[in-house]
């Protein structure tokens, strides 16, 4: 009876009812269709970053994250990574030689950009650039005199699969080293640096740097992204005497990006609260106004102040009800289309946009998590419930007399 009531009631004014719900259910489409975009930007920045670039932990001499220096090495790599790969929780490892060159092709053009020496089995195990080759084969070993040649260089100097490239570089003696090699692939990367580079094995990067057996970073994939500060210390008591830091501690713009999205969450439902509680406050205050007679008349003939509560209260609910369904329906519709089709952010389909020096792919599809809709609409029946409260004190507290005087 009081429900019926209630909805009866609610409708007496269709333009005010459908505005608050209205207002109230854009709130919940703009958090949940926000939410799946923003976590889809952060899952492909974390791919491009965490799992193509940082891995979970990397290790490297004390001086370097803060010098880069060549000078600032692992001595013997191969032997760390051995070790490394016999502790618990540690599913990959691999060792890097990380610098920079002069690159130039056979007709004498030329460029800088960053060389990389990597154990080409290892490293398409750990991060999968072996799956961002855009022309010609990721390498399968330590094949001496090839190279990958990064997206940005190869466009640069004008270099396809089978261009001979030129690469000069300063070695640990002082020197400058030097080497011809075969271009066997292109890859695109994301990462800004790196693909302006070229990658060899490590091998030759540590013959051209003069390097013996060391190595400037070691990269650990853990085999559980919750256990990643245990192993942290685990490797520290292994090896205290070098920089061992967790993805986080190397790039904690990641981190704060990912602060930002909680933050970002936080606003909306922040903004839902006062949206909710401004739309019920006012729509109810309203009814109870324009019914002060008839409520008082109710009073009169016995009905009790807390049955009073109970149907203004109803009306709050079933507002959030209506709203509700409004905006779950509101945001079904964007967020299937931005999670199946995507959304393209870049200049165009070919042309990507970075992040933190982190080249991304141009579109982007949403990820819906079921708590980004849950969260906004139990936090709007709650507002409701809190919202409905003040009027239906205030409409349970009417004297009968003076509430059937009214005009």
């Amino acid at each position: 009876m009081i429900i019926r009531m209630a909805w009866r009631n609610l409708w007496r004014h269709k333009r005010r009812t459908l505005l608050t719900a209205l207002a109230m259910a854009v709130v919940i489409t703009m958090t949940t269709s926000m939410s799946a975009l923003t976590n889809g930007i952060i899952q492909m920045w974390k791919e491009a970053a965490i799992d193509r670039q940082t891995g979970h932990i990397q290790i490297h001499h004390p001086d370097y994250p803060d010098t880069f220096s060549p000078y600032d090495s692992v001595p013997s790599g191969e032997a760390l990574v051995e070790t490394l790969l016999g502790m618990e929780h540690i599913a990959q490892a691999t060792a890097r030689v990380k610098g920079f060159g002069l690159f130039a092709n056979d007709a004498g053009d030329g460029a800088s950009g960053s060389l990389i020496g990597v154990d080409f089995p290892a490293e398409a195990a750990l991060t999968r650039l072996d799956q961002r080759i855009t022309a010609g084969a990721w390498l399968p070993g330590t094949e001496e005199g090839t190279v990958l040649a990064g997206h940005d260089l190869a466009k640069t100097l004008g270099l396809e699969v089978g261009s001979e490239l030129l690469v000069v570089t300063q070695d640990l003696n002082g020197s400058m080293g030097n080497g011809l090699f075969t271009v066997r692939g292109i890859y695109q990367s994301g990462n800004v640096l790196s693909d302006k580079g070229a990658m060899f094995s490590i091998a030759d990067a540590q013959y051209l740097m003069a390097m013996d057996t060391g190595v400037h970073e070691v990269v650990v994939v853990t085999d559980d992204h919750d256990g990643i500060a245990a192993v942290q210390e685990a490797i520290l008591a292994e090896v205290p005497n070098l920089s061992v830091r967790t993805w986080w501690e190397v790039m904690p713009q990641m981190a704060e990006m990912m602060k930002l999205n909680n933050n970002i969450m936080g606003f909306f439902m922040f903004l839902i609260l006062m949206v909710a509680a401004f739309g019920v406050i006012n729509t109810l205050f309203m009814s109870v106004y324009e019914r002060t007679r008839e409520l008082g008349v109710a009073k009169a003939l016995g009905m009790r102040p807390r049955q009073i509560v109970g149907l203004v209260l109803s009306e709050s609910l079933l507002l959030a009800l209506v709203s509700g369904v409004i905006g779950v329906v509101a945001a079904g519709l964007i967020t299937w289309p931005l999670a199946t089709r995507g959304i393209n952010l870049g200049m165009s389909e070919e042309q990507g946009f970075a992040v933190g020096g982190i080249t991304l792919d141009p579109r982007v599809y949403g990820i819906f998590e079921l708590k980004s809709l849950v969260i906004p609409v139990v936090t709007l029946f709650v507002v409701a419930v809190l919202g409905g409260l003040w009027p239906a004190l205030r409409a349970a507290r009417f004297d009968p007399i003076r509430a059937m005087r009214q005009e």
